[in-house]
């Protein structure tokens, strides 16, 4: 009976003892989140540049950006873009030459 009772408690102290490591752990990795949460929104608000504008300020902004992006130059084709176009273009050609060449064909 004794011997019973010592084994139920050292399961007991093991599982107790699990439980705060794993709470331990939550605790510290919650709070090492936090402080790089923290350091990032400290860095964004420390930075001029990053402010957001509302009310009518802000929609002189907008009407500024979207201007600007009307006037931008179209976006460059890359070569290999290009490449890749035409590769799909030939092959789609080639897909279609095979059918036209295989529906007339009459098994001997």
């Amino acid at each position: 009976m004794q011997k019973n009772l010592k084994s139920t408690g050292a399961f007991i102290a093991f599982i107790a003892t699990l439980g705060v490591c794993v709470a331990y752990y939550v605790l510290a990795r919650t709070y090492h989140q936090h402080l790089e949460k923290q350091e990032q929104l400290t860095a964004l608000l420390n930075n001029p540049n990053a402010r957001v504008a509302t009310g009518k300020k802000g929609q002189r902004v907008v009407k500024k950006i979207m201007a600007k992006t009307e006037q931008a130059e179209p976006v460059k084709v890359n070569k290999y873009d290009a490449m890749i176009k035409a590769a799909k273009a030939s092959k789609k050609s080639l897909k279609a030459s095979k059918e036209t060449l295989l529906t007339g064909y009459k098994a001997p």
